[in-house]
């Protein structure tokens, strides 16, 4: 689901002699990339619904000298099955920056690192026995609006036979782990309000993918099934990013 990529390159020691901002320009085949300078975030981008490719414009701020980009290229889920779907692509096609005194810097060809994963995923922080890891930070108050985060919370068993769910509407992308088990994906992006949803609905009749669209402007995805044989009998140990 991530992959990094990194480069650097270095800025003359001049700049910025026009006072411009340069432009950090993004092309991919889908499905999110978060970027960052010099370690500092400074955009997110991702496709829609109907068409997983996109591109992104982000201003930049470079100093004097060595500068480094990564980029967080993500999907979720590729298709495995369908007409050519060897030719369904995913991840990053372009990445330059213009505005620069010298005209546009073409990124593609430089030299660029790779790194699969998250370092959580490496440290497997989601399992049951890393709870005292130095990793986790115990706090009364989770951070917000901070991008790749992990959180992580012991809860009492719901009773009865009720399915039991978690409620990921104010998350943004990641992983849900449950007592060590992976659950599933998680993205509640807003579906468009203009969507074409109709507030009366007849699905007789020829097929189309515009018919009785429901929905329009709510999270496309909240609930998390939690299955009952992931619960342990005690606590859960639920785990997201």
């Amino acid at each position: 689901d991530y992959l990094w990529h990194t480069t650097s390159f270095d800025v003359d020691r001049n700049y910025p002699a026009s006072g411009n901002h340069p432009i950090l320009n993004i092309g991919s085949k889908g499905h999110a990339v978060h970027a960052f300078l010099n370690n500092m975030l400074i955009g997110s981008a991702y496709g829609n619904g109907s068409e997983s490719s996109f591109s992104v414009q982000m201003p930049i701020n470079l100093k004097a000298g060595k500068n480094e980009i990564a980029l967080l290229s993500m999907t979720v889920g590729l298709k495995s099955a369908g007409p050519y779907y060897e030719w369904v692509g995913a991840g990053l096609t372009s990445v330059n920056i213009s505005g620069m005194q010298n005209g546009t810097m073409d990124l593609s060809s430089n030299n660029w690192a790779y790194k699969i994963g998250l370092e959580g995923e490496h440290y497997r922080l989601f399992k049951p026995d890393q709870g005292n890891n130095q990793r986790w930070r115990p706090q009364s108050e989770p951070p917000k609006h901070q991008p790749l985060t992990w959180y992580k919370v012991n809860v009492d068993v719901p009773q009865g036979d009720d399915p039991v769910g978690l409620d990921m509407q104010s998350m943004g992308k990641g992983l849900v782990w449950l007592n060590g088990n992976a659950i599933g994906r998680y993205w509640p992006r807003t579906s468009p309000t203009d969507d074409r949803c109709t507030p009366s609905c007849d699905y007789r009749g020829k097929f189309s993918p515009n018919k009785c669209r429901a929905g329009c402007g709510k999270p496309t995805q909240r609930w998390v099934p939690c299955p009952k044989v992931m619960v342990s009998p005690i606590r859960e140990h639920p785990c997201g990013l």
